[in-house]
């Protein structure tokens, strides 16, 4: 049975697995909660701190 392009092997080692979640975080839009690079994560906290400073939480 062949495998489908929308569900890779598994990565055989340690480092293959952070660099693919890596490239997957990366790929999100920054407005995007499971995104996890710099920029997503300012625009998370900018936008809760604003939530909290308008008084919605």
């Amino acid at each position: 049975m062949a495998r489908s392009a929308a569900a890779p092997a598994h990565p055989a080692d340690p480092t293959t697995a952070r660099l693919l979640a890596t490239v997957d975080s990366e790929s999100r839009p920054y407005t995007d909660p499971r995104a996890g690079y710099d920029r997503a994560r300012d625009a998370q906290q900018a936008r809760t701190a604003g939530a909290f400073r308008r008084g919605r939480r």
